[in-house]
């Protein structure tokens, strides 16, 4: 039987016992219906996973035991961050839970001249904890063993005034490029830039390529926002990554 993979958020050490959140406690209880003695994974985002077995559990504790560390080889030879332009509704969901079992790293959040999203401070706070939980969650599903970053929510021209100095490969995703993705050289370190719906302003594509991005094209057909994200992760991690290995 498939152990339950569990991401918690602290410390594990061979050897100890540990108490699960209130949340991972209810999951295991009441969707799982796991008893005392059934066997999880257990992993906290710092690389690697442990065997663990439930000791107790209870409506809202569940006491287990960590057993034997293991370290499978999940993670993908890329560092890639995704600068991704919001997106409405579950959009934005779809495409981190994505862009998360494809290997991505880091994803930052973008407010773009286009963006038809519109986020005060508190909404902001909010959405940005719901994303941390859709990567969290997506990591476990996928195997990895270290969790990825959502960055707070900034805008596209705040990001590209910061990091102006960066030697890794920086792409733009733009239907109006000549460059395609196997023009591109390899680079162990990539930064991938896509718009929200309705693309980037021409403003926008002007200032990311005055700060080194290289403007690239899938072909002759314009995709959705949430399909460019995926496509593009997945074309980079069948060229230079682990995808078909």
């Amino acid at each position: 039987m498939r152990q339950h993979r569990i991401f918690h958020e602290g410390s594990l050490e061979v050897g100890v016992e540990v108490e699960l959140s209130t949340e991972n406690a209810h999951y295991l209880r009441q969707v799982v219906r796991a008893k005392p003695g059934h066997l999880l994974t257990l992993f906290n985002g710092e690389g690697g996973e442990y065997n663990a077995t439930i000791q107790a559990i209870e409506k809202r504790s569940c006491l287990v035991a960590i057993g034997k560390f293991v370290e499978p080889n999940v993670e993908s030879p890329l560092e890639i961050t995704l600068l991704q332009g919001i997106s409405k509704g579950d959009k934005m969901d779809f495409t981190i839970q994505k862009a998360v079992e494809l290997g991505v790293n880091h994803i930052v959040p973008l407010l773009t001249e286009r963006s038809v999203v519109k986020l005060d401070t508190k909404r902001s706070h909010k959405k940005h904890e719901h994303w941390q939980g859709i990567a969290n969650s997506a990591t476990a599903q996928s195997g990895r063993n270290k969790i990825v970053n959502i960055n707070p929510i900034i805008k596209l021209s705040e990001y590209l005034q910061i990091h102006q100095d960066n030697d890794n490969q920086r792409l733009i995703l733009s239907p109006a490029a000549n460059t395609g993705f196997n023009s591109i050289a390899k680079s162990s370190s990539i930064t991938l830039l896509i718009g929200p719906e309705g693309g980037l302003s021409d403003d926008e594509e002007r200032a990311a390529v005055a700060v080194g991005f290289t403007a690239v094209r899938f072909g002759p057909r314009v995709l959705r926002t949430e399909t460019a994200a995926i496509a593009a992760l997945g074309l980079i991690q069948g060229i230079w990554g682990d995808l078909g290995s």
